[in-house]
């Protein structure tokens, strides 16, 4: 795995993707889903169906225009705020604290999104998949440790589509972690973007 944020898994065939990403489901760890609601409105739940996070502004998968960052997610009562800017987002909690910022963007095959968050521990988010159909984004921290991971399902059993999210056992789905989830999202659709239909650059 290259640690330069350019084309990461580059050297693995469709095989070996369709593979990791159909294993997804036995892997260790809180299995969590997040589903599209009317309006914009999405939430991200246990398999049990306890609500975690509710999110706003999100098209978990748009027909036409490019995925865009959520506008508020609100987790344990509070009400965080991302910035409107489509790229380099904020999150802020209701006292204007900021809780996760985000440098670059994912474009063209390269996997060049960071986050920063208050905690000082910051996250990238390299791509493992050939299309939208076998690809994975995973969160990894500063000591490479793995954070989270999450893939599309489209036309599953379940009677709707969604974005599945894996938590590490290593960690919890703290306010912090689902908005790093929330509002690094659009990068997995950033990736297989090119400048030409809307990628742009991945640089701040």
């Amino acid at each position: 795995m290259g640690r330069d944020g350019e084309l990461w898994y580059s050297d693995e065939d469709e095989e070996q993707c369709d593979r990791f990403w159909s294993d997804f489901p036995d892997k260790s760890g809180l299995h969590l889903r997040w589903t599209q609601g009317a309006k914009g409105a999405s939430q991200i739940s246990r398999q049990d169906g306890q609500v975690l996070a509710q999110v706003q502004g999100v098209a978990l998968f748009p027909r036409v225009l490019k995925t865009q960052p959520a506008r508020r997610v609100t987790v344990d009562g509070m009400t965080y705020s991302i910035s409107r800017r489509r790229f380099n987002p904020r999150a802020r909690a209701p006292d204007g604290t900021t809780v996760i910022s985000f440098r670059g963007w994912h474009s063209d095959g390269d996997s060049r999104a960071v986050a920063h968050l208050s905690s000082g521990r910051f996250l990238r988010f390299p791509v493992r998949g050939t299309s939208h159909t076998n690809a994975v984004m995973s969160a990894i921290d500063g000591d490479w440790h793995p954070v989270f991971s999450l893939r599309q399902v489209r036309g599953s059993p379940l009677p709707d589509d969604a974005v599945e999210i894996l938590v590490e056992p290593t960690e919890e789905p703290t306010p912090e972690l689902l908005l790093a989830v929330a509002v690094g999202y659009p990068n997995l659709d950033r990736f297989f973007r090119t400048p030409r239909d809307g990628g742009d650059g991945g640089v701040a």
